[in-house]
């Protein structure tokens, strides 16, 4: 969970980088919680869909519009096992506006918002995957946008934020020497994220910075800082 605690600005460098070579490894699709957790929260905010679910013998089936992401989202979850991140959700979700599917991973059979990362991958083979840290930064600043808007205003903010927000692209992460910071940089449909994990008075802090999503004047990008808990 993330608390707003105000607007902040910070420029980061997102690149588009390969997609790394996948060498096959097991991936028990099957985590205890996961189609009903986190994961279920995060895409019905952003109006996601059902892309795939799991069947008998573990493996999933993907619906008729989202068959052109198995490949590479099969792929992803089997390097992430190479990363002690074994399991993966029941479901995957997908979202039609970046075009991109939304998968839990988590080491353990039990689903642990604490640790688990969110891969999304597009049909091309980029993906992005995301810590607990940014995955929530996102989902909060989803939530900080929405606010109590209803209707079409719903909607159209919905829609905003799909071009905007949700990957679209391959992933640049670092960390200060310290590790006193870290981040992450993606692009998005339209312009490009960036997410900061930081302390600040002996509490974790994470900021997300939308520059397709504008604020106050045209052409100045939407920041939001959350208290991490």
């Amino acid at each position: 969970m993330l608390v707003d605690s105000g607007r902040a600005a910070v420029a980061l460098t997102v690149g588009v980088p390969a997609l790394a070579a996948c060498v096959p490894a097991p991936v028990v699709a099957g985590v205890s919680g996961a189609a009903a957790g986190w994961l279920a929260e995060f895409s019905n905010e952003i109006r996601g869909e059902i892309a795939a679910q799991v069947v008998e013998g573990g493996k999933w089936v993907f619906g008729k519009i989202w068959e052109g992401w198995s490949k590479s989202t099969n792929e992803v979850a089997s390097k992430q096992a190479e990363e002690g991140f074994g399991f993966a959700g029941r479901t995957v979700y997908g979202h039609a506006v970046p075009g991109t599917t939304f998968v839990s991973l988590h080491r353990t059979k039990l689903d642990d918002a604490t640790s688990d990362r969110l891969a999304c991958v597009r049909n091309s083979g980029e993906f992005v995957v995301l810590e607990n840290w940014a995955w929530k930064g996102v989902l909060a600043f989803v939530k900080q946008e929405l606010g109590d808007k209803e209707g079409d205003d719903r909607l159209h903010a919905l829609q905003l934020l799909a071009s905007t927000l949700m990957p679209h692209g391959s992933v640049t992460p670092g960390k200060t020497p310290a590790e006193t910071m870290s981040w992450v940089g993606y692009p998005a449909k339209e312009g490009g994220v960036e997410i900061l994990k930081f302390a600040d008075g002996g509490k974790e802090k994470v900021m997300v910075k939308a520059s397709g999503y504008y604020t106050g004047s045209h052409g100045q990008a939407t920041s939001h800082t959350f208290e991490l808990k």
